[in-house]
């Protein structure tokens, strides 16, 4: 299951790069590639957010589990 998680998520970033790619190429006006750029950018932030938030809720959790298992031990 995780392999296919990974090859998800190369697919898919590779066919959005494509899909940038081609568009930029596309694209005559030098306002609508910044737009384009922009959004882009939005997007890798959206998804960097997500990534550590994710990578927080992990510790997060991880920490509180252990403090659990010692109250667990001490009572």
């Amino acid at each position: 299951m995780k392999f296919l998680g990974y090859a998800y998520r190369f697919l898919s970033n590779f066919v959005f790069l494509a899909l940038v790619y081609y568009s930029l190429n596309f694209m005559e006006r030098y306002q609508q590639r910044a737009v384009v750029a922009i959004l882009v950018l939005v997007y890798a932030l959206m998804r960097a957010a997500t990534a550590l938030r994710s990578f927080y809720f992990i510790s997060s959790s991880a920490l509180s589990g252990l403090s659990l298992r010692r109250a667990a031990s001490r009572a």
